[in-house]
């Protein structure tokens, strides 16, 4: 039964060494569990060296599992880059390449989601999601047979983790693709007071605020969408009353340290839903070959280099999380610097799913082989504004960071010297910045 399916989920290694057939037989294929987390960072998590409680779940799991030490978001914006998890594909080649609310996505042959092609092969498909713009209408979700979304807002990740423990119920005994997606950090942030009440204030988060080098009164100079601060700063305003002459309050050193506990406390909530969906299903006797692929699918800007949310091209928001763990999957990290683009397909693969192949020929790698090192992410040249940036790609090695800006200069960052980003140093490698810029004009077939 698929309930039964996911019970090995969180047991220790020994025990599933214990439970392993000494047969070698070819193993049937395995059921895939994903869990998206919007606007989650690595460096908010235990795992990432954050030590207040945000995501203890979710750092054993990784522990647990395969995780990648760098892994890299196609654009950070919510539609491409869970239709690139899907796909495989880079957000030019899908075309849902808009930083805002793109236009309806729709499959065509070269473009098909991971969902369409493990549901060819009789996968009982189904995906709970917290917002709507993800959902039936968007496109993104195409290939899921059966799509639960709210009718409007946001829903809490407990109530999408207790949907998803309702969807398995309803599809126990089938071989199953369930996707599980989580608002996560995105804003605006408004946890409950008993989930605020477990992050206080305190040295740790003010030395953090100092440590980032976020310039609270840089916000009070009017260069700012009045609806980004209040979604950020001020949750506890009605966003949709601002006009013209509205006027945002002022911002100082504790609005944020407010924003960070509210941040912290909303990804609690999103790793409490991810383990009481694990516990609830490896509380059932028996065990079989699932797949459990958690990832991150964007960043979150925290008013580091005077940015807030997402969409920009900065280490903030283009850095994620992702892991794979699975019954007999050795827990190890992979080195290499990867897109979030192949994490899905590589589960796909290990789970021993024909559509690998069809991901594969769209371009998928398998992470758990052999990656080639680096990833590539890319944002769209802006619309409607007056001095538009123009598009920037940004290519991510294991060694060095090179941004691409076609219609302004290049930056290239030394990542074992300077891993915050800090220090242009261009100049002193001219030899490197080529190799890189041929390196992103052949990945974007220029």
């Amino acid at each position: 039964m698929l309930l039964r399916l996911f019970a090995c989920l969180l047991l220790p290694a020994s025990a599933l060494a214990q439970t392993a057939p000494a047969a070698t037989a070819t193993p049937e294929r395995r059921s895939i569990v994903l869990v998206t987390i919007e606007a989650l960072r690595p460096d908010w998590t235990g795992l990432g060296g954050w030590t207040r409680p945000t995501t203890p779940r979710l750092d054993a799991l990784a522990r647990a599992g395969v995780t990648f030490a760098r892994t890299v978001t196609p654009m950070p914006a919510p539609a491409a880059a869970h239709l690139s998890l899907f796909t495989a594909l880079d957000p030019r080649a899908h075309g849902a390449n808009e930083l805002g609310s793109p236009k309806a996505w729709t499959s065509r042959d070269g473009a098909r989601t991971a969902a369409e092609l493990l549901g060819a092969e009789l996968y009982r498909t189904g995906a709970i999601l917290s917002h709507r713009g993800l959902g039936k209408a968007s496109g993104i979700s195409s290939g899921f047979a059966y799509v639960d979304e709210p009718e409007s807002g946001t829903r809490d990740a407990a109530t999408v983790g207790a949907r998803a423990l309702k969807w398995i119920e309803v599809n126990a005994g089938e071989r199953a693709f369930l996707w599980v997606h989580l608002k996560g950090g995105l804003e605006p942030n408004v946890p409950t007071p008993e989930q605020l009440e477990r992050f206080p204030r305190g040295s740790e988060l003010e030395a953090r605020l100092e440590g980032l080098g976020v310039p609270p009164e840089r916000f009070n100079d009017g260069g700012f969408q009045k609806t980004t601060l209040v979604r950020m700063l001020f949750p506890e305003l009605d966003a949709p009353q601002i006009h013209k002459q509205f006027q945002v309050p002022h911002i100082d050193g504790g609005r944020f340290l407010e924003l960070f506990r509210r941040y912290e406390a909303d990804l609690a909530a999103a790793d409490e839903a991810l383990g009481r969906i694990v516990d609830a299903l490896a509380a059932k006797q028996g065990c079989e070959r699932a797949v459990l692929v958690v990832v991150g699918a964007y960043g979150q800007a925290l008013g580091e280099k005077a940015e807030l949310g997402h969409g920009e091209m900065t280490r903030e928001n283009l850095l994620v999380n992702a892991l794979i763990h699975a019954r007999g999957l050795e827990a190890r990290t992979v080195p290499a610097t990867v897109s979030l683009r192949d994490v899905l397909a590589s589960a796909v693969k290990l789970a021993g799913a024909k559509a690998w192949s069809g991901l594969a020929a769209q371009g998928a790698q398998d992470l758990l082989a052999d990656p080639i090192d680096g990833a590539l992410a890319s944002r769209p040249e802006r619309e409607h504004e007056k001095n538009p940036p123009g598009p920037v790609h940004v290519l991510y090695t294991s060694r060095w960071r090179y941004v691409h800006r076609p219609t302004r200069t290049d930056l290239l960052f030394d990542l074992a010297a300077d891993p915050a980003e800090t220090n242009n140093v261009l100049a002193a490698h001219p030899d490197v910045a080529a190799a890189l810029l041929a390196e992103v004009r052949a990945r974007l077939g220029l």
